[in-house]
């Protein structure tokens, strides 16, 4: 079995990129991607191993991965069928659509809602009949959904991926109208104003965000993590806007509110890095600890830098996770230049 600490520098290097690795590493590569494989397809190992290890697969390119990933997405068991849609998020269009759009056909409600999401990102990039064969399905999937608030939200959300934004406009102004639980209704708020953002109506999501915070002062219902990402939207909402001191206040009481989120550190830290870089290596190397993802052990090392500080042990620790040309490069980035004198 190939060990943690192996595959999380895979993990790295391909996140990272680089140049071409040794073959020692392509061995390693090899090894792990056929292990994730034989698991993925082996029918005496539980569900939820397997399920791991098709969702693992995504991450390789080799052929081993590509058969796996295929099988999974034919195999009897809908979750891995699903965990077959969600392996290949990141690959190319074409090999994309080549595993998922069987599943548009599929049965199960939960499958084929997994491969209209899946594909109807890509709808501007397929071609005419591809393009057709994505909104019929995604219309036989709204066809089935009700009139309860859940289904409504899929309705709009699903409308506005298939760029009809008027109809989408409809089912939130119906939706915000309503009173909804706690749950739901902060869902819908982050729904909404996401679907704002990208309709270029940055303003108008600021003014949506801030009414809800407003009224949850006058008479709070949100918990302390609900209330959180409020927050952390209406950071995302004040960047768009210009406001960069204000997201981030924004950020900072979003990870205060909840401080289990790593992405709410991470973008706090982000925020502060151009004006109080010490304070984001501070913060990224909290991250860091907490999670041990490599990004966040680059950003404490990129922080320290900028802030002039011993950065030698983070350089040292990143240089065991990633190929060397990527602490080369962080640390030739920020070096002072020598001045010839002669």
């Amino acid at each position: 079995m190939i060990g943690k600490q192996t595959v999380l520098a895979l993990v790295v290097w391909l996140a990272f990129g680089g140049p071409a690795i040794a073959d020692s590493q392509y061995q390693v590569v090899a090894a792990s991607e056929q292990y994730y494989a034989e698991l993925s397809q082996n029918f005496h190992a539980d569900v939820s191993s397997r399920v791991e290890a098709t969702l693992a697969l995504g991450q390789y390119q080799g052929a081993n991965a590509l058969i796996g990933i295929a099988r999974a997405s034919r195999d009897l068991n809908p979750d891995l069928r699903i965990a077959a849609i969600q392996a290949v998020r990141q690959w190319s269009d074409l090999a994309k659509w080549d595993v998922v759009s069987p599943l548009l056909a599929d049965e199960v409600e939960s499958v084929k809602r997994a491969a209209v999401y899946a594909l109807l990102p890509l709808r501007h990039l397929l071609n005419a009949e591809q393009s057709a064969y994505v909104d019929r399905q995604t219309e036989s999937y709204l066809n089935r959904l009700d009139d309860h608030p859940q289904s409504l939200l899929e309705k709009a959300q699903l409308n506005s991926l298939m760029t009809r934004y008027a109809e989408a406009e409809a089912f939130y102004t119906a939706l915000l109208v309503s009173e909804h639980d706690a749950v739901f209704a902060r869902a819908l708020t982050v729904a909404y104003s996401q679907f704002l953002l990208q309709q270029q109506r940055a303003s108008d999501a600021v003014t949506h965000l801030e009414a809800v915070l407003l009224s949850q002062t006058e008479q709070p219902t949100f918990s302390d993590s609900q209330q959180a990402s409020i927050h952390y939207q209406l950071g995302i909402a004040y960047l768009k806007t210009g406001r960069s001191e204000a997201a981030t206040m924004q950020f900072e009481t979003a990870h205060t509110l909840d401080s289990n989120q790593p992405q709410y550190l991470y973008t706090y830290a982000t925020a502060l890095q151009a004006k109080q870089p010490e304070r984001a290596a501070t913060l990224f190397l909290q991250l860091y600890d907490a999670t041990q993802d490599p990004r966040s052990l680059y950003a404490t090392c990129q922080s320290q830098l900028m802030a002039a500080m011993d950065a030698s042990s983070c350089i040292s620790a990143l240089r065991t996770m990633a190929p060397a040309d990527v602490a080369d490069t962080l640390v030739n980035q920020y070096s002072t230049p020598q001045t010839d004198n002669k």
